[in-house]
């Protein structure tokens, strides 16, 4: 899937390596509407996966930002106000996901 960003917003996080570049963009869906979302580029292989989706591959019914890449880039920690990303829980959760 290619996702073209519109604005990029924040400050991109980047792997120790160089090989994996997080960050968050504002996209259009299919209906025109614009929506935040969180994004994870491998430079090795030229691949951009959007990380703000749920497990069934909609995107998030809510803004994400904030990318955080782990050291050596196979995780990835973002914020979201979206609550299709993982199964509800009665507390506060974390979402982690890469393509590594």
């Amino acid at each position: 899937m290619d996702f073209i960003p519109i604005v990029a917003g924040g400050t991109p996080s980047i792997s120790t390596d160089g090989r994996y570049v997080g960050y968050s963009a504002y996209t259009p869906d299919a209906d025109g509407e614009t929506h935040g979302n969180v994004y994870l580029y491998d430079r090795t292989e030229d691949m951009t996966v959007r990380l703000s989706q749920s497990p069934e591959g909609e995107r998030g019914d809510g803004v994400s930002s904030g990318a955080s890449v782990s050291v050596d880039g196979r995780y990835v920690t973002f914020e979201s106000q979206a609550s299709n990303l993982i199964a509800a829980t009665r507390a506060p959760a974390a979402f982690s996901g890469g393509i590594a």
